[in-house]
């Protein structure tokens, strides 16, 4: 925490209240939060272990860095996530260079650029992975891998700038402004454009390509380099060719590790970003001249064509290539002889000291076997111009580099560089040539050397075994042996002369010499010869047991459990031959009477023997997390997959009980999975059975991984879930066997093509698990379990896409009912009667038989098709046209009961300040069946004998509830399409007996009364009610009220005329005296007739409606639209409230103009008095009963042409069924408002 404050600004929350909580059963190593980290157990250690302490002193000091960088300031965007991690990963590795040194800072930072260069094939680019982290845990590792990589690369291009400062004066700067304006979110969210335009500011270099290319863009460079010395010119020309499109372009086969990844990515359409074909950017290329002085140039990458570009570098140089003396040789010479024979004079000779120039003494070539170069090499190496060049000696990419520099250049990098990286370059080229005596000599010299880094000294221990060969008469298993011998073994001589070398007791406060006393152990078991029938010789075999038997660690300050474990491994690898072919263990195939194969046999009893005494002795003393009874499990683990033993699956399950340690259960189940054992029905249930029940959510998840593991082995065919069926062999008539050469070919390539693609891979999964009813079953079964989590349920539901095909349909089984059915049985009468005995009673035997029922007892009406769905768009109405007369077809409407005009609206004297009455919404419509001819339809409920309602209100269907099928007993279901009808208003009459003069109804006319509000409806009203004409007389016009009028209404209401009741929820209104001549305010409710016998409450009856010339010219078109259309009309109450929004508004906006250009003073509609009435001073103020004024409408001329009669049946709704809901507004006057 101190190096951070120091170096990057104060710790963003309380001072020095960082916490590290240590959890068990983390799924995670560290989670972080503010102020605190939780940590799984896992990575504690006692004092005296040294094996894993950098790794986890990393881990933790990360988790500290995230405190600064991804806790206090996050990522702006998902895209930025990548800059946040590389800071976080970037500051980690600068402190542990404080505390491990440089060269393991250079060496780490070399080893993780060539882990990317090889990981870096087909995927996405830095910069699109934040959008994909949420896919898998893989991918945040390839990001943390990556992203400080390209942090580590801008900071070494940007600082070799002059006036330039480095990334870590950027990143102080972003947490320094993060501290001051903590309370600011711009300032705690980190952009990677603006951390790209800091950083352009700080330095000279241009980073739009490298954003282009190394962020933005996929993949990393692979350079192929060629130098030529131009002796003409003194040049020397170098060919620089890109090569990473090709590699790109090449099929990478598919590893079992990377199944569940490239499966994810593949169904969460995660795809590999571009690669770049030609990156560019500054190089530092350094030439080494004979005297080991540098010179470096400052060189461009620049993208060329396919044969590359050429650097042509000017070289001029008086030293000639000289062959080294060591100082031994060097001390009392003065004058050198070159090859050639010439003298060279003393003051030419360059000496100088170097790596590896240890064992020069003569006595050690021969004792060693070591050689030197021959003439030829010799010769070559005294002509070249330089000692050798060095590409990218500053570090400035990630990238790798093939250059054709021959094997002595590359011997004089590894001795005369002082940079580790170098030294890793070098080795690294070793390796990938093919095995040599010279190779062995400096693989040793290196080894021996304890001033390379023993990152360095490793790297040659491991390639020793490859010079391991009968060419080179083994001499690499020589010099390992040889080099551990001087290092950790003395010599005991026997009193024979025979020499021995037992091992040294252990002392590992040198951890240099520790790493490479273990690498050189799994060295040497690793050793094959071919004379020893491709096993290890026996050797190096016995050399290895012998330095587990002889173990000493009593004077050792730390634990020797993970060498002993190394040395366990050790046994096990040299066990391992280099093929089987036969198809039993190889331990069966041993003969006896072969002294080799007894005494292999004998050994490979003794390594179990000594593997078994660790596991058990692990169960009475403990080691560190278990680590040798994991390790024998591993071991025997190997053998068996191998085929040197038989598979044991008892040795295995032993340590699958709940009370053993979690990381030797996981090692269990490991082992099992990777020995084939997930075929087995009982292993596999007993596998998923866990990993969905165990409580340790970090077993569910390494379980999870290893189960992935066995499913990975069999899409890529290394395991066989079920053998198929082999068919027999044909043979011909003189005992050959015929082999289908054709289909081996097949299996051989549909093997191959597994590898390549993952979909062929799960395309060949699919078809090996299809059928498996026991895995479906079991995965089912896991995926019901109530521990496991949502990400954990959602990966067993990817598993499964992956294993099985998707089912769309479901067979679902039904029984059929079942019912019983009883039978009589014939009685049965005694034919013995015991003399005295009681007489036998009757039995009744009944039989039940159980029977099926197959079919419905009642038979379903079939279900109709619904209506076709009518257009979105209504055509327009088609322009007024001359009226033809036609037959009127009868309609069907709903007579329901007037409203009332009594109460407030009375008593305003029916100003234009009062709004309207609130129109009722349209009932439901009904299809009524017409009468029977002659027979005289019962009056309505509330009216009298002879009588005729006052006022109705039709409404079409479409404005009453469009599209609403209307369905009768008895009548064929009907649908009622939605005509275009306006939402206006439209007043009509019907005719009626005009009262005579002397009549009450002559009175003066009142003020107009306001028109009701515009509605979905047409309304048909009359001015006096009439008497309800017969069937016969139907068709006619009603003839004038000469016998009977109806009452004045100054006269008070008689019980023979009743009067309707509508009664509304809500308190009760006062009712007005009934000898006044004003209505009451309110209907009554409804009368019976004199001899008791209630009203009917709905009747049809049938009028003839031939008014037709005074209906407005629109409402005219739209009925006869309607009969065209063969619907009918559905008539509905006038409305008797006005609406809310009229109350409100006090407004008439939205009514459409009255035609003729005639309208009232308020601009609301004018009614037209019905036929009959009385005589009129002002034909468009009729008089109606009561003495009221009442505007009407004027809708065509007194000579227009009448159409004949049409019949119109009414529905009579009785009184108080259209009495309004208890949402309906009410007007402002009403007493209840």
């Amino acid at each position: 925490m101190d190096h951070f404050t120091l170096e990057y600004g104060r710790y963003p929350f309380d001072s020095y209240s960082y916490k590290l909580c240590f959890v068990d059963d983390m799924v995670h190593d560290t989670v972080e939060a503010a102020g605190l980290s939780l940590c799984s157990t896992r990575l504690l250690y006692p004092e005296d272990i040294i094996d894993n302490d950098i790794q986890i002193t990393r881990q933790l000091v990360h988790s500290l860095a995230t405190q600064w960088m991804g806790v206090h300031i996050v990522p702006n965007k998902r895209t930025d996530t990548w800059l946040v991690v590389a800071i976080q990963w970037y500051i980690t590795d600068l402190f542990m260079r404080t505390i491990c040194g440089n060269n393991w800072y250079r060496f780490h930072l070399k080893s993780l650029s060539d882990q990317v260069v090889r990981l870096d094939r087909g995927r996405p680019s830095i910069h699109d992975l934040g959008e994909h982290l949420h896919v898998g845990d893989f991918e945040l590792d390839f990001l943390s891998l990556k992203a400080p990589l390209v942090l580590f690369i801008l900071d070494q291009r940007m600082s070799k700038y002059p006036g330039s400062i480095g990334v870590g004066r950027v990143i102080s700067n972003i947490i320094s402004s993060a501290n001051i304006s903590s309370i600011d979110s711009k300032a705690t969210s980190l952009s990677a454009d603006d951390f790209r335009e800091k950083c352009t500011k700080k330095t000279q270099y241009k980073l739009d390509e490298f954003w282009q290319q190394w962020v933005k863009g996929a993949g990393c460079p692979r350079f192929s380099i060629k130098a030529k010395f131009n002796k003409k010119n003194l040049n020397v020309d170098i060919t620089v060719s890109q090569t990473q499109a090709d590699v790109a372009a090449e099929k990478q086969l598919l590893e079992k590790e990377d199944f569940w990844r490239e499966f994810q990515e593949e169904i969460n359409a995660v795809y590999a970003g571009t690669v770049t074909k030609a990156f560019t950017g500054p190089i530092t290329v350094r030439i080494h001249e004979a005297d080991g002085t540098p010179y470096e140039h400052y060189l461009d990458v620049k993208g060329g064509d396919k044969n590359g570009y050429v650097w042509v570098i000017p070289y001029n140089t008086k030293y000639k290539r000289l062959k080294r003396k060591s100082r031994r040789e060097a001390g009392n010479a003065t004058v050198s002889v070159n090859v050639d024979g010439t003298n060279t004079a003393e003051e030419d000779v360059i000496y100088y000291n170097t790596f590896g120039d240890v064992l020069q003494a003569n006595e050690d070539l021969v004792a060693w076997g070591l050689q030197e170069w021959d003439a030829d090499t010799q010769q070559k190496m005294d002509q070249e111009s330089y000692e050798w060049i060095r590409f990218d000696c500053n570090f400035e990419w990630l990238a790798d580099v093939i250059t054709d520099m021959p094997i002595y250049m590359y011997l004089a990098q590894l001795q005369q560089d002082r940079d580790v990286v170098a030294h890793q370059d070098a080795m690294g080229y070793f390796h990938r040539i093919k095995p040599s005596a010279m190779g062995s000599v400096i693989a040793t010299r290196t080894v021996m050397d304890r001033r390379y880094y023993h990152g360095i000294r490793t790297m040659a221990v491991n390639d020793m075994p490859k010079y391991c060969v009968e060419g080179l008469n083994y001499i690499g298993e020589a010099h390992l042996i040889l080099c551990f011998r001087r290092f950790f073994c003395y010599r005991v001589t026997g009193a024979n002369g025979n020499e021995a070398w037992p091992p040294n007791p252990n002392d590992f406060s040198d951890k240099s010499q520790y790493a490479v006393q273990t690498a050189m152990v799994q060295s040497i078991a690793r050793i094959r010869k071919d004379k020893d029938r491709g096993r290890c010789s026996a050797r190096a075999r016995s050399f290895l047991l012998d330095l587990l038997l002889f173990n000493d660690n009593s004077a050792n300050e730390y634990s020797d459990q993970f060498y002993i474990a190394s040395l366990l491994r050790a046994l096990a690898t040299s066990l391992i031959p280099v093929k089987n072919d036969k198809d039993k263990p190889y331990i069966l195939t041993l003969r006896e009477e072969d002294d080799m194969d007894m005494e292999f046999k004998h050994f490979i009893e003794k390594t179990i023997e000594e593997i078994d005494r660790f596991r058990r002795m692990d169960e009475w003393t403990g080691s560190y997390q278990n680590i040798w009874t994991t390790t024998a499990l591993e071991c025997k683990k190997l053998l068996m997959k191998e085929r040197v033993i038989p598979i044991a699956p008892l040795e295995f399950l032993q340590y699958l009980q709940d009370d053993n340690i979690d990381l030797v259960r996981i090692k269990a189940f490991e082992c099992l999975v990777e020995l084939g054992l997930l075929a087995r029905p009982s292993i596999m249930k007993f596998l998923l059975a866990a990993m969905s029940t165990d409580n340790s959510a970090f077993v569910r998840d390494q379980l999870f991984k290893i189960f992935c593991g066995g499913i990975a082995s069999i899409a890529l065919g290394e395991q066989v879930v079920k053998e198929k069926e082999k068919t027999p062999v044909p043979e011909d008539e003189s005992g050959l066997i015929l082999e289908e050469a054709a289909a081996i070919t097949d299996a051989r390539k549909e093997k191959a093509a597994r590898k390549e693609d993952i979909q062929n891979a799960i395309k060949a999964l699919k078809e090996d698990l299809k059928g498996n009813a026991v895995l479906q079953r079991a995965m089912w079964k896991a995926f019901q379990s109530h521990t496991l989590g949502l990400d954990e349920k959602r990966r067993l539901l990817d598993l499964c896409e992956a294993m099985f095909e998707p089912e769309d349909s479901l067979c679902v089984t039904l029984k059929y009912p079942h019912y019983w059915t009883v039978e009589r049985l014939p009685s049965h009468k005694p034919t013995v009667v015991v003399a005295g005995g009681e007489k036998p009673k009757k039995k009744a035997l009944m039989h039940f038989t159980m029977q099926y029922r197959t079919e419905p007892k009642e038979k379903v009406a079939p279900v109709l098709p619904p209506p076709a769905a009518l257009p979105a768009v209504l055509p327009p109405l088609p322009a007024p046209t001359a009226q033809v007369a036609k037959p009127p077809e009868p309609k069907i409407i709903k007579l329901q009961r007037p409203p009332s005009f009594s109460g407030a609206l009375a008593a305003a004297g029916g100003s234009s300040s009062v709004p309207p009455p609130v129109s009722r919404q349209p009932s439901v419509p009904t299809i009524r069946q017409p009468l029977p001819s002659g027979r005289q339809p019962s009056a309505p409920s509330g009216l009298s004998q002879g009588q005729q309602p006052s006022a109705i209100r039709v409404a079409t269907p479409a404005l009453a509830r469009a599209g609403s099928p209307v369905v009768r007993a008895g009548s064929p279901v009907m649908r009622m399409p939605s005509p275009s009808v306006r939402n206006t208003a439209l007043s009509t009459n019907i005719p009626g007996p005009r009262p005579s003069a002397g009549s009450p109804q002559a009175s003066p006319a009142p003020s107009p009364r306001p028109s009701p509000r515009p509605s979905e409806s047409i309304s048909v009203s009359n001015s006096a009610r009439v008497p309800l004409p017969s069937a016969r007389t139907a068709a006619s016009p009603p003839s004038p009220p000469s016998s009977r009028q109806p009452l004045p209404s100054s006269q008070p209401q008689t019980s023979s005329v009743p009067k309707f009741s509508s009664k509304l929820p809500g308190k009760d209104k006062k009712r007005k005296s009934e000898g006044g001549n004003e209505p009451s305010d309110r209907p009554k409710k409804v009368q019976v007739n004199p001899n008791g016998v209630p009203r009917p409450r709905q009747k049809l009856v049938s009028i003839k409606f031939t008014r037709w010339s005074r209906l407005r010219g629109d409402t005219y078109r739209q009925i006869m639209d309607v009969q065209a259309a063969g619907d009918s009309i559905v008539a509905t109450p006038a409305p008797k409230r006005p609406l809310a929004a009229d109350r409100i508004n006090g407004s008439s906006a939205g009514r459409h103009p009255l035609p003729g250009g005639s309208s009232g003073a308020s601009g609301q509609k004018i009614r037209k008095p019905l036929p009959g009435g009385p005589a009129r001073e002002n034909p468009s103020t009729p008089v109606v009963s009561g003495g009221t004024p009442k505007p009407t409408v004027s809708v065509g001329g007194s000579g227009a042409a009448k159409p004949p009669g049409m019949k119109i049946k009414l529905k009579v709704k009785p009184a108080g069924a259209g009495t309004s809901k208890p949402g309906t507004p009410k007007p402002e006057n009403s007493p209840e408002r």
